[in-house]
């Protein structure tokens, strides 16, 4: 499963794409940091 992380702080971002990394069967596509940025994508 692809997923796509949105979130302003860049330290919390970091800590969900580890953990998102170590779930199995799940996979970081996008990160950004400003919500309509997300949006757009």
């Amino acid at each position: 499963m692809n997923v796509v992380l949105i979130e302003d702080e860049t330290m919390v971002r970091q800590m969900l794409r580890t953990t998102v990394q170590k779930a199995g069967g799940l996979k970081v596509v996008a990160e950004f940091g400003d919500g309509q940025e997300g949006l757009d994508y």
